[in-house]
């Protein structure tokens, strides 16, 4: 997030992807989203702009990206997630800054809709407990 105001909030996504259609497929791509967001009616959030910038990603995106490790189960649900539903909750952990088991919540009370958690997380992250968070050092 880069500006709060009472009624603007502007914030970034950026990440890496790799193109899995049969005419790209191997090719990294990086990207930056930016979007603007306003109060809408009753309680909603309004998009009034939304940028998406894509470029080639550098060597050093990718090994970052890829490489991140797998953290270590510490509860049974999580040897049962599809790679899938893996890959989403550890995306999810990394752009919430919240744990494993906290960003998993949240997709499963959004039925693994990333774009709605991601909606609610952004709503609700106020009101989230601090133990949902990752400890900084």
């Amino acid at each position: 997030m880069w500006l709060q105001k009472e009624m603007m909030l502007c914030f970034s996504v950026s990440g890496v992807f790799e193109e899995i259609e049969a005419t790209s497929q191997g090719c990294f791509r990086a990207f930056t989203r930016t979007f603007i967001i306003t109060p809408g009616s009753s309680g909603c959030l309004c998009i009034v702009n939304d940028h998406l910038f894509v470029r080639d990603a550098r060597p050093d995106e990718i090994r970052v990206a890829f490489s991140m490790p797998v953290a270590t189960p510490c509860f049974s649900s999580r040897s049962s997630l599809s790679e899938e539903r893996l890959r989403m909750v550890q995306a999810f952990s990394i752009q919430s800054g919240m744990t494993f088991e906290w960003s998993q919540k949240c997709l499963e009370d959004n039925e693994w809709n990333y774009s709605r958690a991601g909606e609610s997380f952004m709503v609700l992250q106020d009101k989230i407990p601090r133990e949902a968070f990752k400890s900084t050092p």
